[in-house]
């Protein structure tokens, strides 16, 4: 199955939060197939970075744009930036102990983006992740993020990318 991220928000929060339902192993692939600017920073972090932070770099990438586009400083995006990068490196050396991400039974991923990007790079054929149920008052953002998840893979296939 495909996942695909949605927007933060309240609800988002409180149905990531909860006991997950089940644990499954998901393909990292799968799990982080719309995590576009999150791959290519990782994979072009190697090339610019061997030997120290490229702070002009980092910026330049479209990871750093589109957090500057969303009213963040240079400083908070070089410092998620440089987290980012730490935590594939830490994962690297140690491995993850828990669920890779926090998703759905209909391909919603509530939680793990960065996580997912990091498994894909690390080569990882499948991870664990947290299934969370949705409860009867979710309905409403259910169907919403349904809908999204349908209009975002749409948009790729009409755009030639596999799913």
């Amino acid at each position: 199955m495909i996942y695909v991220g949605v927007e933060n928000s309240p609800i988002k929060v409180r149905i990531a939060t909860r006991a997950p339902a089940r644990t499954i192993y998901v393909d990292p692939t799968d799990l982080a197939w719309d995590c576009h600017r999150h791959l290519a920073f990782l994979r072009d972090a190697e090339k610019h970075l061997a030997d120290t932070w490229d702070e002009v770099w980092m910026l330049r990438s479209k990871y750093a744009g589109w957090m500057l586009q969303s009213g963040r400083t240079h400083r908070a995006v070089l410092a998620r930036c440089r987290r980012f990068l730490e935590r594939l490196s830490e994962i690297r050396l140690h491995g993850l102990d828990g669920p890779w991400a926090v998703v759905t039974a209909d391909g919603i991923r509530l939680d793990g983006s960065h996580r997912a990007a990091i498994a894909v790079i690390l080569e990882k054929e499948s991870v664990p992740v947290a299934e969370v149920p949705y409860m009867t008052d979710d309905a409403r953002w259910q169907r919403e993020a349904a809908a999204y998840r349908a209009r975002r893979i749409q948009e790729a296939v009409s755009a030639g990318v596999k799913p």
